[in-house]
C-alpha cells in the first residue's frame, strides 16, 4: 500500500513578516525593498518576495522564492528579529507537536532553508504534571528586539530560547564578518506553575522595556457560563520580566478581574497591551486600564423579575415563555463582566470578536478581521505617550481570516483558510468634519452581504434558480472588500483607511465533500481523449464565500475548428505590421497574429490571417522544404524563416534578405588545418537542426554542433554574421567533439536581472546565449561580444545547484563518468525565460543586490525524457547561480504501454469515476521513442518547447508548452511553477500562441494525426497545483451528488435568510423546555437573520440553478445521493435523488429528520413575453418519510434505500407514490459518520466507536421476506471516523477509513486469523498520519500493469489538499520501495530537521480523546504503507544520489524509476 498526497494543503494557517532572504539595510542604509512573506499552509512553508509597485493603482505584487515540503504540521511561527547593525537576517521559528522547535534561517549559498537548532521538550515527562491529553498545541512568540524567544506548551510550562549575541560570536573569527542570521542558543523552561499561573490562553512580549517582559493571560479557577452568578471574571493578566543572564523572573506587574472569555493578547507598541473578548475589548498597561463594549452582551442589564407559577392563572410553560421572551437578550448584573462598569459604548454596536485576528497597520491603528469576514478598524487615541481612548469603526469585509501580518507601508497579508488570501494595500483617506455620512457605513458590511430574500417568497426564489458563474479576481474583489468606514461624526482626528488589493494567492478551501461527474465539454469540441476524463467537484469555502471547486488533474481546452492538413509537422503564428503601422502598435502595446505559417513533411504553407478566414498567399518563403523555425524580428517589420538548407527575411510576403548553410558555415581557417592535417571531422552534408531569436538577433544550430549568430542592424534591416560568436560557436565543436553543441537559445534580460548594463544601446534589453554542450556543460554568454558570464559542467547529472565553475577539466569528468552506471544524457533543448510580475520595479531589487522580480528560470529537456527546471538566484560573491525547482512534472517523454491505454478506457465500476492512461512521473523516454520513430522525425524536432503569455480569456497565464507524445503545460505565475499535463487526443507536434477576434488569446495546436486545431482555453486556473475554477455559490455548499441520468449536481447548500417564524410551541410542556425554545427564537429574531438550508439542482458548464428546493425553519440537509431504487410493487428501477435532514428545535426536544425522496425531470415552460417553450429540470417529491432521528447517511443497495439514522441502519423499500417501509434494520452505536456500499456489503463509520463491517442478505428460497443486516466484524479501536471508502486489490477487499486524529487506516476481515477473534475484529494492515482532516473519499480506478482490477481510495481534506491510497500489484516492487524509504530517512535532508518516519507514525501518539483509537491491540506494522511523498524526493536528486540510493538497496537507479514510473501510470485518475 502507498499512500501520496498529490496536491498540497491550500488553506494558509499562519504567516508572518521577516528580513529572511535580504537584509534590511544595505550597506549601512535602508534597504529599498519590503521584507519577505513567509506563509504556512500546513504542512508547506512558502516564502514570498513582495515586488515595489509602480503606484497604488497597480499596487505590490508577490512572488514566491522558494517551497518547502515539511515532514510535519506547523501549530505556530514567530519571526526572531536581527540585533546586529552588520545587515543580519531575521530567523524563522516554527513550533509543532507536542513540544518540539526548529529554527531556520536562510541559505542564501544553496538557496533554501538551514536549520541552525532543534529544540526538543517531550523528553521530559515531568512537564505534563500527570496529563495526558492537550488539546492545543504549542505557541511560539519572539521579542520585538529580537533578545530571545519563547514556546509555550503542555498548558503552562514556557520554554525560553534566548538570541546569541553576534557580536562575541563574530569576535571569534579571524575574517570579523557578522553572522548570515539571528540565531538562539541553550534553551530552558520555565514552569509557570511554580509561580502561581495556571491554564495560559495567550501570552506576548512587550515593547519598550529594558528587558524582555512576557505578558501571560491565564485563568487560574476555570469557570463556564453557567456558572458566571457564582465566579466570574477568572482571567488574570500577569507580567513577567525575563533576565536571561541571572535568569530571574520578577512579576513587574499584574490585573486581576478580567472577563471570563478573554482570550487573546495583542502587545501595543508601547508597554501595553489588548485584551480581546467576545463582547468588548480592553487596554492594559502598568497603571491604565479602559475599554470599550462592541455589543449589548458587554454591559449589564436589567434583575428579572420573580417568576410566580401559577396553573390556576397560567398554565406553567406559558408563563415561563413570556418571561424568557421578555429578558432573551437581557444580560443580568451578576453576570455581566465588571469592566464593562467603565467601558464606553462603541459606535459600532452589533459585531462579535470570537475568533478574531489582528495585525497592526500602524502604531496606533489596529485591523480586527472577525468571524464573519468583516474588517474592524480598532484606533488608539492617545493623550501624549498615554492611550486616553478606544475608537471602533468599520473598515470593510475579507474572506474568513485565519491569519494576518503586517508587511509595511500600511499593507496587509490576509490569510484564510476558506477563501482566497489577500494582499491588501490600506491608503489614507481624508474625513469631512460636517459630513454626516462620516457616521454611517454607505457599503453592506460582511454580514449584511449574506442576507438574501426569504426562502419562502416565490419572487426570491426566482432570482435565486439561474443565477451561478465562474469566480474571478475581480469578482472576489468587488464581493469582500467594500471600504467604507462608518467613523462617528465627533471621532474629530481619527484616520480613514480605504483598502484596496494588490494581489491574491489562490485557495481551494476545505474539502467538505466531493464526488466525480462528466464534464460538460466532453463532447464535440473538446481536446481530450476518446475515454472521458471525469472531473472532480468539490464543496468548499463558507458562506459569500462559497463555492464548488471543479478540479482535474489535466488541462482540456475547446476546439473552436479543427482543420485537416497532411504530414503537418509544424506551426508558427507570426505578427507583422509595417514600420509605421510597427511604431503605432508598439506604442499601444496592441499587435495582432497577422500570418499562420504551417509547415510538412515536404511543404510549407503561408496563410494570412483576417477577421473571419485564413487564406493561403503566395509569398517569397521557401515552400518545399519542412520549416524548422519561424517569427517576427525589427519589431514586428521582418519575418524570418529558418528552413534546413537556409533562411530568408521577408518584408511581409516579399523576400527581403537570404542565406544559405554554405554562408551560415564558412569554413574558418582553424578547420581547414585541422583538416588538412587530418584532426578534423570529415566534411559531410551539413543542415539546420533548429533556431533562436530574440530581437533583433538569430541563433541557427546546425546537425554537426556547430552555431551562428546573426545580428540585425535595426536601421537597414538587415542581418549579418556575428564574427564575435565564431570562435565559441563554430570554431570550438569543431576541434573537440565533445564541445559540440546539443541545444542552444537566446535570452532578452528585460528586467536586467543578469547584469545592470545594456550590451547594445540599439538594443531594449541586454541579451544573452545558453549553449549546452554534450560533454554536459552549460554555458550563458553576453552579447554581442559573446563573453562567458556563466559556466558549469556536468549539467545533465541535476545538481540541486548549479554554480559557475569555470576550473572544472577534463580530470573530474573522468572521474565523475566512473562513478555514474550509464553515460550522461544530452540536453536536446534548452530555454532562460523569465516571467516578471505586471506592474512591478524590478530596479530596487537590483539596486539592492538581490534581484528576485522577474528571475530568469531555466527548462531544460533531456534525450532521455527529463525536464529539468531552475530558477536564477544570486549567491553571496557571484553573479548568477541556478536552484532546482522541484516541480510535480510527468515525464515529458514518457508513454502509456498499449495495455495501459486499454485499462484507462475503461470506467471505474459502481459509478466512482474512470481512470485514464497518463505517463507517470519522472521518464527514461522509450515510449516516446518508438511513437517518434513511427512519425520519421528526430526526438529535438518533436519535444519543442514555446513560450506562451497571456493564454485563456478568463485566466490568462504565463509559461511554456512542451510538444510531444506527452504534451505538457509548464505555468509560471508569482514565482511558482505548476506543470500540467494536457488531456489531447494524439500527438502534438507543435503548438503557437495565436489571438484574434475570433480566438482571443488562444492557441494552435499541430497534431501528428494530420490536423490543426484552433483551441481557446475556458475557467481553468492553471497557477495551480491542479487546472482549478470555482463556482461561486453566495452560500455554503455542505454535500453534493452527481445525478446521471439528467447530468446534473444536486447541492445541498446553506445561507443565512431573514426570520422566519418557528411554529409555536403546545401548552402543558415542561417550564425549562419551553423556556429554552422562546429564548432561541426571540433571539433569532432581534438578530433578524438565520440559517437555511436548502437543495440545488446545477448543471454543469453553465452552473445554473434550475430548480431550488428549500428546506423547513430549522431544518439542516445531512446527506445527498443519486440512487436507484426497485419499486416494490412492479420490480422496475427508478433513478431519484435521496436527501437526508435533521430537524433540530432545541436541547429540549428530541432530533427528528426526513428522507426525501425527489424524481428529476424536464417541462416545458412558455415564456409570456416571447411565446416561446422552453424545456427545464424541476424536481419532484415522489417519497418523504419522517424518521426518529437525523438522517445522516445514504445509499443504494439491492434496489433499496440504505439509511443511516443518528447510529442505526435502517434498510426501506419504496413504492411509487407511496412512503418508504422499513425491511431490515442494524443497531450501530452512537451516530454514523459514512456510508458505503459495495455489492452485498456495507462498511460505516461511527463518530466515536471506529469502522463496522456488516453483510447483507438478500431474499431466496424459502426466505423470500427475510432480509437481514449482519455484522461480521468491527475495529475495537474506537477511533473517531470522519471518513470511510473499500479498497480493492484484485481479490482481496480492504477497508479505509480517516479518523479525527489525522490519521488513514487500513483493516481487513479475515476470520482465520488468530488476531481477528473468529472474525468479529478487524485486521489491522496499516496506519499512516497525513496531518489533515478527511472530508470525503472517493474510489478510483488504477491502470495497473497486469490487468487485474484494482481500486483506489482519492480523498480530499480539510486543508485544501488531495492525497491518494492506493494497493502496490507487485511484491518485490514493494519491499524495494520499503528499503528504499529506509534509506532516504536516513540520507536525504529534512527542511526543519523533521524526521518523516516519526511525522508518519503519529497515529501511536494521538489519544483517543483528540480523535485518535484506543490501542487496545499492539500497533499495526510500521512499514506496510508506503510514504510516497517521501519516495517522490528521489526524482528531485541528483543523479549520482540516485545512483548511490539504489546501489544501497541491491538495486539499479533504473529499476527504481521504473517501480515509480509504474505507480503514477497507475494512479493517474483523470
Amino acid at each position: 500500500m502507498v499512500g501520496q498526497p498529490i496536491h498540497p494543503p491550500s488553506s494558509v494557517t499562519h504567516c508572518g513578516t521577516a528580513w529572511f532572504t535580504h537584509s534590511p539595510t544595505v550597506d549601512g542604509q535602508p534597504s529599498p525593498l519590503l521584507p519577505n512573506l513567509v506563509v504556512i499552509r500546513s504542512t508547506v512553508l512558502d516564502v514570498y518576495y513582495i515586488s515595489v509597485g509602480i503606484d497604488e493603482i497597480a499596487g505590490h505584487k508577490l512572488e514566491l522564492v522558494r517551497q518547502f515540503r515539511l515532514n510535519g504540521v506547523v501549530e505556530s511561527l514567530a519571526v526572531l528579529k536581527s540585533r546586529a547593525k552588520k545587515g543580519q537576517r531575521d530567523a524563522v521559528v516554527l513550533a509543532f507537536r507536542e513540544a518540539k522547535v526548529s529554527v531556520v534561517i536562510w541559505d542564501d549559498v544553496n538557496h533554501t532553508l538551514k536549520t541552525t537548532s532543534l529544540h526538543f521538550f517531550e523528553g521530559d515527562h515531568s512537564l505534563t504534571v500527570g496529563r495526558s491529553v492537550f488539546p492545543y498545541g504549542p505557541r511560539v512568540a519572539a521579542d520585538p528586539q529580537g533578545r530571545c524567544a519563547c514556546l509555550l506548551s503542555y498548558a503552562n510550562q514556557l520554554a525560553l530560547l534566548p538570541a546569541m549575541d553576534t557580536e562575541h560570536i563574530d569576535a571569534g573569527h579571524d575574517h570579523g564578518a557578522s553572522t548570515s542570521a539571528a540565531t538562539v542558543g541553550n534553551s530552558y523552561v520555565l514552569h509557570l506553575g511554580k509561580m502561581g499561573i495556571q491554564e495560559v490562553r495567550d501570552f506576548v512580549f512587550l515593547h519598550g522595556y529594558n528587558e524582555p517582559v512576557i505578558l501571560i493571560l491565564h485563568e487560574p479557577e476555570p469557570t463556564w457560563p453557567a456558572k458566571y452568578r457564582e465566579r466570574k471574571d477568572t482571567c488574570w493578566l500577569t507580567a513577567v520580566s525575563v533576565n536571561l543572564q541571572s535568569r530571574i523572573y520578577p512579576v513587574i506587574w499584574s490585573a486581576k478581574g478580567l472577563p471570563s472569555d478573554a482570550y487573546k493578547l495583542v502587545a501595543a507598541r508601547k508597554h501595553g497591551a489588548l485584551v480581546l473578548c467576545l463582547n468588548l475589548v480592553a487596554y492594559y498597561s502598568q497603571g491604565t486600564s479602559l475599554a470599550v463594549g462592541v455589543n449589548p452582551l458587554a454591559f449589564a442589564g436589567e434583575v428579572p423579575q420573580r417568576v410566580e407559577l401559577d396553573p390556576a392563572v397560567e398554565v406553567p410553560s406559558m408563563t415561563a415563555t413570556k418571561l424568557a421572551r421578555a429578558y432573551a437578550n437581557n444580560v443580568h448584573p451578576e453576570c455581566a463582566p465588571a469592566i464593562g462598569k467603565n467601558a464606553t459604548k462603541s459606535p459600532v454596536f452589533d459585531i462579535e470578536l470570537d475568533a478574531a485576528q489582528c495585525s497592526w497597520l500602524d502604531p496606533q491603528s489596529l485591523i480586527v478581521a472577525l468571524k464573519s469576514g468583516q474588517l474592524i478598524l480598532l484606533q488608539l487615541i492617545m493623550d501624549g505617550n498615554n492611550v486616553k481612548q478606544l475608537q471602533v469603526s468599520k473598515c470593510g469585509g475579507a474572506p474568513i481570516v485565519s491569519c494576518m501580518s503586517s508587511i509595511g507601508g500600511r499593507m496587509l497579508f490576509l490569510g484564510s483558510r476558506l477563501g482566497d488570501s489577500l494582499l491588501v494595500q490600506f491608503t489614507e483617506v481624508p474625513l469631512k468634519k460636517d459630513s454626516q455620512a462620516a457616521g454611517r457605513a454607505t457599503e453592506e458590511d460582511s454580514l449584511d452581504m449574506d442576507m438574501v430574500p426569504g426562502m419562502g417568497d416565490e419572487e426570491a426564489m426566482e432570482g435565486i434558480v439561474g443565477e451561478g458563474g465562474l469566480d474571478s479576481i475581480d469578482d472576489d474583489l468587488q464581493i469582500f472588500l467594500p471600504a467604507t468606514s462608518d467613523v462617528p461624526e465627533s471621532g474629530g482626528g481619527l484616520t480613514h483607511f480605504q483598502p484596496h488589493v494588490t494581489d491574491v494567492l489562490h485557495v481551494t478551501g476545505l474539502i467538505r465533500d466531493m464526488t466525480l461527474g462528466v464534464p460538460p465539454e466532453s463532447g464535440e469540441g473538446s481536446t481530450q481523449h476518446t475515454s472521458v476524463s471525469p472531473q472532480l467537484v468539490a464543496c468548499a469555502g463558507w458562506r459569500r464565500g462559497g463555492c464548488l471547486a471543479v478540479v482535474r488533474q489535466g488541462v482540456v481546452a475547446e476546439c473552436i475548428i479543427e482543420v485537416p492538413i497532411e504530414d503537418v509537422r509544424g506551426v508558427w503564428a507570426l505578427q507583422y505590421m509595417d514600420e509605421e503601422e510597427g511604431d503605432m502598435a508598439i506604442a499601444t502595446r496592441h499587435i495582432t497574429d497577422s500570418y499562420l505559417l504551417v509547415s510538412c513533411t515536404n511543404m510549407t504553407k503561408l496563410l494570412e490571417v483576417s477577421e473571419e478566414n485564413m487564406d493561403e498567399v503566395i509569398s517569397d518563403f521557401v515552400m518545399d522544404q519542412l520549416t524548422i523555425f519561424a517569427g517576427s524580428i525589427f519589431s514586428a517589420t521582418r519575418t524570418v524563416q529558418v528552413y534546413r538548407s537556409g533562411l530568408r527575411v521577408c518584408s511581409g510576403p516579399k523576400l527581403w534578405q537570404e542565406f544559405t548553410v554554405e554562408q551560415l558555415m564558412s569554413v574558418t581557417d582553424a578547420e581547414q588545418a585541422h583538416t588538412h592535417l587530418g584532426l578534423g571531422r570529415p566534411q559531410v552534408q551539413n543542415s539546420i537542426k533548429s533556431a533562436s531569436s530574440a530581437d533583433p538577433l538569430l541563433l541557427v544550430l546546425m546537425d554537426d554542433g556547430r552555431a551562428c549568430l546573426l545580428e540585425g542592424d535595426t536601421k537597414s534591416k538587415q542581418l549579418s554574421i556575428n564574427s564575435s560568436a565564431a570562435y565559441a560557436l563554430t570554431e570550438l565543436p569543431t576541434l573537440d567533439v565533445e564541445e559540440e553543441i546539443t541545444a542552444c537559445a537566446l535570452y532578452v534580460d528585460k528586467c536586467l536581472w543578469l547584469c545592470k548594463g545594456v550590451g547594445n544601446q540599439n538594443w531594449p534589453a541586454p541579451i544573452y546565449c545558453v549553449v549546452c554542450r554534450r560533454r554536459g556543460t552549460l554555458e550563458i554568454y553576453n552579447l554581442p561580444h559573446m563573453h562567458r558570464i556563466f559556466v558549469t559542467p556536468f549539467f545533465p547529472i541535476g545538481w540541486h545547484v548549479v554554480q559557475h565553475n569555470p576550473a572544472a577539466g577534463k580530470k573530474q569528468q573522468m572521474e565523475l563518468e566512473e562513478k555514474l552506471e550509464d553515460a550522461l544524457p544530452a540536453v536536446v533543448e534548452v530555454r532562460l525565460e523569465s516571467f516578471p510580475p505586471r506592474y512591478s520595479h524590478c530596479d530596487a531589487a537590483l539596486s539592492s543586490g538581490v534581484a528576485v522580480c522577474g528571475a530568469p528560470i531555466l527548462f531544460a529537456l533531456l534525450d532521455d525524457g527529463s525536464l529539468f527546471v531552475y530558477r536564477a538566484f544570486r549567491p553571496p560573491g557571484q553573479q548568477v547561480a541556478f536552484s532546482r525547482v522541484e516541480v510535480e512534472c510527468p515525464g515529458v517523454a514518457s508513454e502509456a504501454s498499449p495495455e495501459y491505454g486499454e485499462e484507462g478506457e475503461e470506467g471505474a465500476t459502481d459509478g466512482t469515476g474512470a481512470g485514464e492512461a497518463t505517463p507517470g512521473e519522472g521518464g527514461e523516454g522509450e515510449g516516446m521513442r518508438d511513437s517518434l520513430e513511427e512519425m520519421a522525425l528526430p526526438l529535438s524536432e518533436q519535444c519543442r518547447m514555446t513560450r506562451f503569455d497571456g493564454v485563456g480569456e478568463d485566466n490568462p497565464c504565463s509559461g511554456v508548452f512542451i510538444s510531444g507524445v506527452s504534451p505538457l503545460w509548464v505555468v509560471v505565475h508569482q514565482g511558482g511553477i505548476a506543470v500540467h499535463k494536457f488531456l489531447v487526443d494524439g500527438t502534438v507536434a507543435a503548438m503557437t500562441p495565436f489571438s484574434n477576434i475570433n480566438c482571443p488569446q488562444g492557441f494552435i495546436l499541430a497534431m501528428a494525426s494530420n490536423r490543426l486545431k484552433i483551441c481557446v482555453l475556458h475557467r481553468e486556473r492553471l497557477d495551480c497545483p491542479w487546472p482549478c475554477y470555482k463556482v461561486t455559490m453566495r452560500c455554503t455548499p455542505n454535500k453534493i451528488a452527481w445525478y446521471p441520468d439528467a447530468r446534473l449536481y444536486a447541492v445541498l447548500c446553506s445561507r443565512l435568510v431573514p426570520y422566519r417564524p418557528r411554529p409555536a410551541e403546545e401548552g402543558g410542556g415542561d417550564t425549562h423546555s419551553a423556556a429554552a425554545y422562546a429564548v432561541a427564537d426571540e433571539v433569532a429574531k432581534k438578530r433578524e437573520y438565520e440559517e437555511g438550508h436548502e437543495l440545488r439542482l446545477m448543471i454543469p458548464g453553465s452552473w445554473t440553478t434550475p430548480w431550488l428546493m428549500p428546506l423547513e425553519p430549522d431544518e439542516a440537509g445531512l446527506a445527498v445521493r443519486a440512487v436507484h431504487l426497485r419499486d416494490q410493487d412492479d420490480g422496475s428501477l427508478h433513478p431519484l435523488i435521496a436527501v437526508g435532514t435533521s430537524i433540530m428545535l432545541g436541547e429540549d426536544y428530541p432530533n427528528s429528520g426526513r428522507c426525501i425522496l425527489l424524481q428529476v425531470q424536464k417541462h416545458k415552460e412558455i415564456s409570456s413575453s416571447q411565446d416561446v417553450s422552453e424545456e427545464k429540470w424541476e424536481g419532484k417529491v415522489v417519497g418523504s418519510q419522517e424518521v426518529r432521528g437525523s438522517v445522516n447517511a445514504l445509499a443504494c443497495l439491492d434496489g433499496c434505500l440504505l439509511v443511516g439514522v443518528g447510529g442505526r441502519l435502517e434498510l426501506c423499500g419504496w413504492r411509487k407514490g407511496g412512503s418508504l417501509t422499513r425491511m431490515a434494520f442494524f443497531d450501530g452505536p452512537l451516530y454514523i459518520t459514512s456510508l458505503n456500499v459495495l455489492k452485498s456489503f456495507v462498511l460505516f463509520g461511527d463518530v466515536h466507536k471506529g469502522i463496522h463491517f456488516v453483510w447483507y442478505t438478500s431474499p431466496s428460497g424459502d426466505s423470500a421476506d427475510v432480509r437481514e443486516l449482519v455484522l461480521l466484524g468491527k475495529d475495537f479501536n474506537h477511533a473517531d471516523v470522519y471518513s470511510t471508502e473499500f479498497l480493492l486489490n484484485g481479490s482481496k477487499l480492504s477497508y479505509l477509513f480517516a479518523d479525527g486524529g489525522k490519521n488513514i487506516g487500513i483493516q481487513s476481515y479475515r476470520r482465520d486469523h488468530p488476531d481477528c477473534w473468529n472474525g468479529r475484529r478487524l485486521l489491522s494492515e496499516g496506519c499512516i498520519h497525513i496531518g489533515h482532516h478527511v472530508g470525503r473519499m472517493v474510489r478510483m480506478k488504477m491502470c495497473c500493469p497486469d490487468g487485474v482490477n484494482r481500486q483506489a481510495a482519492l480523498y480530499g481534506t480539510l486543508d485544501g489538499g488531495f492525497g491518494y491510497m492506493a494497493p502496490i500489484w507487485d511484491d518485490e516492487m514493494f519491499d524495494r520501495l520499503v528499503r528504499l524509504q529506509k534509506q532516504m530517512v536516513l540520507q536525504a535532508p529534512h527542511h526543519a530537521g523533521l524526521n518523516p518516519a516519526a511525522f508518519r507514525m503519529r497515529y501511536r501518539c494521538v489519544p483517543k480523546s483528540l480523535g485518535g483509537g484506543s490501542q487496545h491491540m499492539r500497533p499495526p506494522p510500521r512499514d506496510r504503507i508506503l510514504d510516497g511523498d517521501l519516495l517522490w524526493e528521489y526524482w528531485y536528486m541528483d543523479r549520482l544520489k540516485q545512483q548511490n540510493l539504489a546501489v544501497s538497496i541491491g538495486s539499479s537507479r533504473q529499476q527504481v524509476v521504473e517501480d515509480l514510473q509504474s505507480i503514477g501510470l497507475a494512479t493517474s485518475f483523470f
